[in-house]
């Protein structure tokens, strides 16, 4: 039949691979995915670039702005020089030009290369008599301006009278020949101030000011090195002979990580949603084939899958079992090497005891009545040690269970719960003298010890009949009382562990456990376990 529908009724090769189809439903759903965040993470990307290179163009604008104003000053400066060089009127017009524009610091007019006016001369003491040309360390700059015959911006450089700034120098010419400077000092913080240049970081950029040193040709940078250059955009500064280099840098890295991260954790989201409903696509026709088998009872059911899993589940319940049944002989052993321990070693110390206080007594016959009734208690509280320590060592292990066997161990177990219990109680066998396997004298005693014990505490009954026989190739313990009785559908909810392990225990015997009760009318437990016994079995029966 399997063969027949295999043949008649192709399976496609997917649908036997849910697992493997949301994989690749997983891997294109996120090859997508990445695609789109590769194109939003570049257009965050270019978005920033682009937001970089306007402030970048912004504060260019502005600086230009600023130095076209140090130019006009400059030449507006030349007009208090005669035709014959000689200086008229410099203080006044030099203040009406700085009133007129707050991005200057100060004026100089240098003539012959050396400065002789300046204005304001408050705080620019220190450069007056300066010779610019005679200072090689400055004045490439300066004799850059008089070839090039226009404005010449220096710096930034510091102040001999304290101070960083740029300096701009326009050579002017009386008569066709060099007569000096027409200059104006713009300090750095000003500089930056007029380009609105924000150092701080607080507009989202890093600004930074740079240019090639005339004398070293090396770049150097005029404002704090910070942000990642890595991801700098440079924007080259226009200024009149000026070389600068203005740079924007980003001062949060992560910002366009941050544009790309919801949409990346909606990405995995998805392609996880998506793979996962393939598999449940793809499940579903195998789910209705196995149905439709069911219903027609004419299409073999492929149970590789589930036989698979059944077995793994049952590996690994024997797997439980037998760590169940290894840690139970572990403990029986350990009962064993206890209760040999207490009859042995205590018990023979008790019996030495015993027969030390009774030489005593008889050497003390003579000493009173008083020391004779101590002794004698001594003695009765000795023999009930001995009992008291028989008793713990039977409960731990009845010496009968390994000298004489299952049966004797079964009988005298009954007796004794009978006796100590009130609850009158029978034993019956058709078994004799059969020597089992330990597991099974072991097992079977455990159940019955834990069978009794359960009657007397919550079956309130006031009896109880045992019996253990031989019925073909299994012996069968059966345990009846008259108590109130119970639900067991109550005791399988509550999955009491006393009735699990004896069910246990007799599955390890390859046995069954078996409960039948109901509300008042008491309860009857049937062990059946298969038959290993080494001698031929005898019938009588006997009955406490």
């Amino acid at each position: 039949m399997t063969e027949q529908y295999s043949k008649y009724n192709p399976t496609p090769w997917l649908l036997w691979k849910p697992w493997f189809t949301g994989l690749m439903v997983f891997v294109l759903l996120a090859s997508i995915s990445f695609y789109i965040i590769k194109l939003r993470y570049s257009a965050l990307v270019q978005e920033e670039k682009q937001v970089a290179t306007n402030m970048a163009e912004s504060a260019r604008s502005r600086l230009q702005q600023s130095l076209q104003y140090s130019l006009s000053a400059t030449q507006a400066l030349t007009l208090t020089i005669d035709q014959d060089g000689h200086v008229h009127h410099f203080d006044s017009i030099a203040a009406y030009i700085l009133n007129s524009n707050k991005y200057m610091d100060a004026l100089q007019l240098v003539p012959g290369g050396v400065i002789r006016h300046i204005y304001p001369i408050a705080g620019h003491e220190a450069a007056l008599g300066y010779d610019i040309l005679s200072d090689s360390s400055r004045n490439k700059e300066a004799f850059k301006a008089i070839k090039k015959k226009e404005l010449f911006f220096a710096g930034p450089l510091p102040l001999r009278q304290g101070g960083m700034a740029v300096v701009g120098r326009l050579p002017v010419y009386r008569k066709n020949r060099f007569w000096g400077f027409s200059a104006v000092i713009v300090r750095l913080p000003t500089l930056l101030q007029a380009a609105g240049i924000d150092t701080s970081g607080q507009s989202g950029y890093y600004f930074q000011l740079s240019k090639v040193n005339p004398d070293t040709n090396i770049e150097e940078y005029f404002l704090p090195e910070r942000g990642n250059s890595i991801r700098q955009q440079d924007i080259s500064v226009a200024v009149p002979n000026g070389e600068w280099k203005l740079s924007i840098t980003p001062v949060n890295d992560s910002k366009t990580f941050s544009g790309i991260f919801p949409i990346s954790i909606f990405a995995l989201i998805l392609s996880l949603t998506g793979s996962v409903f393939a598999v449940y696509l793809t499940r579903t026709p195998a789910r209705l084939k196995r149905l439709v088998k069911r219903k027609t009872a004419e299409l073999a059911l492929d149970i590789s899958e589930r036989k698979k899993v059944e077995d793994e589940l049952l590996k690994s319940r024997e797997d439980l079992r037998q760590l169940s049944n290894h840690i139970e002989n572990i403990r029986e052993e350990e009962r064993l090497h206890i209760s040999r321990e207490i009859h042995d070693e205590l018990g023979q110390q008790l019996t030495v005891l015993k027969m030390d206080v009774s030489r005593l007594e008889k050497k003390l016959e003579d000493a009173g009545d008083l020391v004779s009734d101590e002794i004698s208690r001594i003695i009765r509280a000795i023999n009930q040690m001995v009992v008291t320590v028989r008793k713990i060592s039977s409960e731990l292990r009845p010496g009968l269970l390994d000298d004489l066997g299952l049966v004797a161990a079964l009988e005298w177990y009954a007796h004794d719960f009978g006796k100590h219990s009130a609850i009158k109680t029978s034993f019956m066998t058709n078994l004799g003298d059969d020597k089992f396997s330990k597991q099974l004298n072991i097992g079977l005693f455990r159940i019955f010890q834990e069978s009794l014990t359960n009657v007397a505490r919550h079956s309130q009954a006031t009896r109880v009949d045992v019996s253990f026989m031989r019925h073909g190739q299994y012996v069968l313990l059966l345990i009846e009382d008259n108590g109130k009785g119970f639900s067991p559908a109550i005791v399988n909810s509550k999955k009491t562990l006393g009735i699990l392990g004896m069910q246990e225990r007799a599955i390890m015997m390859g046995g069954t456990y078996k409960i039948d009760s109901s509300p008042d009318r008491g309860a009857i437990i049937e062990v059946a376990v298969p038959l290993l016994i080494s001698t031929p079995v005898a019938e009588p029966i006997s009955q406490l």
